[in-house]
């Protein structure tokens, strides 16, 4: 009894390394791109979209278990949330780290098994399977060494890279067959609101952070300083957005629809300027706020590209 409820325990705590919570946010980035492409996850394409979200799915979730093990220092001196410090799984069972370790390296092998054979399925160009990995490895490499990007002042700019350009284009390649040139400055606005993303689930861990020898924006300019940027992130993506709804292309949006819509996360970053900084439930409250914000608005957007 008891080595089955340690076991039950043990399954558990390597389940809540994967970060559930970040998987949303991931899913709505594919589905974007997915749909951006002219792609319908429930007509013809489900079989593409199927295998595709497959291989993106284990690519992301094995970053979270490589994060985990890579960050176990910094996260010591954070205080987990839901979406900022960390599971805290490896502080709190620090003999499972080698496990998740070899689960994030297990994932990404399954991520390219999957790719290679989503190549041979639907004759994917040549630069399908090097995009899986560059993809895969950006975000393993994010905390682990040699690189560390997020000890190196690099980290916003590899997420901004993997979340607002490759995770979308993942989506949209698994239909369209390739990318392209209209689609990559689609996806602009994506990149700014990626950082209001990445500046907000920073937050909560500045300390911490600082600790532990990360080098990243709200490291250097501090919560009412990260949060300015923020906001500047928020507007630069609905101004960047707005241009390319007018110039057309691939956001079939009504301009008057894309500003009601951005006006969820643009509401939300305006709030954090007046942030009470020296109280860190209302620091996370507004954190919960941001990344509700981005979701909320990728549901919509997602939503009115399916209708479309």
């Amino acid at each position: 009894m008891l080595g089955g409820a340690r076991e039950r325990g043990k399954m558990w705590a390597l389940l809540r390394l994967s970060r559930p919570q970040f998987l949303l946010p991931g899913l709505l980035l594919f589905l974007l791109g997915f749909l951006l492409a002219g792609g319908y996850p429930t007509g013809p394409d489900a079989g593409r979209f199927a295998l595709g979200y497959l291989i993106f799915l284990l690519a992301q979730i094995s970053l979270s278990y490589s994060n985990d093990y890579f960050d176990q220092e910094v996260d010591a001196a954070n205080t987990p949330s839901v979406l900022s410090g960390g599971s805290g799984v490896l502080n709190k069972y620090p003999e499972y780290a080698r496990t998740a370790l070899y689960i994030s390296w297990s994932l990404i092998c399954l991520a390219m098994v999957a790719a290679f054979v989503f190549q041979l399925v639907f004759n994917m160009p040549w630069y399908f399977l090097p995009f899986v990995l560059f993809g895969a490895l950006l975000g393993y490499f994010y905390a682990a060494p040699p690189l560390r990007l997020s000890y190196r002042g690099l980290g916003e700019v590899s997420t901004v890279f993997a979340a607002g350009l490759v995770m979308p284009s993942m989506g949209y390649m698994v239909v369209s067959g390739g990318l392209d040139l209209v689609f990559l400055i689609t996806c602009l606005p994506l990149l700014a609101f990626v950082g209001f993303f990445i500046l907000s689930v920073e937050m909560p861990d500045l300390e911490g952070d600082r600790a532990g020898g990360k080098v990243n924006l709200m490291v250097h300019l501090g919560l009412r300083g990260g949060a300015a940027i923020s906001f500047i992130c928020v507007s630069l993506g609905t101004l960047t957005w707005s241009i390319l709804t007018l110039l057309g292309g691939y956001w079939e949006l009504e301009l008057s629809t894309l500003m009601i819509l951005c006006a969820i996360p643009i509401a939300a970053s305006f709030t954090g300027l007046f942030l009470d900084t020296d109280d860190r439930r209302k620091v996370i409250r507004q954190v919960k706020l941001n990344v509700g914000s981005l979701v909320t608005l990728l549901v919509l957007v997602n939503l009115f590209m399916f209708l479309r």
